[in-house]
């Protein structure tokens, strides 16, 4: 029996348009060694993140779509 692969993934807030946008642990680390310090969201965005201090906003309805 073949198990299921498992999605990992954090809401990560928009720096442009104050969105949550989901971000796999992979693309986590990827964004992280990135220069420009950009993320690529489950949903296709690039974007930079917000700073760690701002809330959560609203959420992305394709990431959600795909995670949810």
């Amino acid at each position: 029996m073949r198990q299921k692969s498992r999605l990992y993934f954090i809401w990560v807030t928009s720096m442009r348009g104050r969105v949550d946008h989901a971000v796999t642990d992979e693309e986590m680390v990827a964004g992280m060694a990135d220069v420009r310090n950009e993320y690529e969201a489950l949903c296709g965005v690039r974007f930079v993140p917000a700073p760690m201090i701002c809330g959560p906003r609203r959420t992305c309805r394709v990431c959600a779509g795909r995670v949810w």
